[in-house]
């Protein structure tokens, strides 16, 4: 069956894979997740599944090699200089460089931010809002990651090896 858990709630459960054994039972309204010392009763989000299949964009697209510490420190750097309402970042993509900026209008303050990565598609610029992005690179367990994009209005994937899991581990971000 399918459901769809709480975001804290999955966050404890990424938590528990520490213990070797643990049992998840689950019915149209809750799931009980239990260890020989923990038990946890958690509400279910009444929602339908997304198909992930439609979510996920497919065919051949535009990739880059990113060093994931040398993305958060840039966003970190721009970040400050963001519209607080949007908290929009400009990722710019051209032959092997990354530039990022941030700007906001109302103040006239903005940053840039340039570094290279491994980039041999044509030029391209989206935005992204900052705090989402970094929350995906920070829990991510790699120093290099892949970005998929086709343009400004479809979805960006982040991709990743799993060194403890040995699988792929793909994270979905709207533009």
């Amino acid at each position: 069956g399918k459901f769809v858990l709480p975001k804290k709630a999955a966050m404890l459960l990424a938590k528990m894979k520490k213990y070797d054994d643990f049992c998840i039972c689950y019915d149209e309204k809750r799931v009980m997740i239990e260890t020989d010392d923990i038990a946890m009763s958690i509400s279910l989000v009444d929602a339908k599944y997304p198909d992930y299949n439609k979510v996920f964009p497919s065919g051949t697209r535009p990739t880059a090699l990113i060093n994931r510490y040398m993305l958060i420190n840039s966003i970190k750097k721009v970040a400050p200089f963001t519209n607080e309402s949007s908290n929009m970042v400009r990722l710019s993509f051209s032959k092997d460089a990354l530039v990022i900026n941030a700007e906001d209008y109302d103040f006239g303050i903005g940053a840039t931010d340039a570094f290279n990565v491994d980039y041999k598609g044509d030029d391209i610029a989206f935005g992204m809002k900052s705090s989402g992005l970094l929350k995906s690179l920070q829990i991510m367990k790699t120093d290099n990651l892949f970005m998929e994009f086709t343009d400004d209005s479809h979805a960006v994937t982040l991709t990743y090896e799993s060194p403890d899991e040995n699988d792929q581990v793909d994270i979905l971000l709207m533009p």
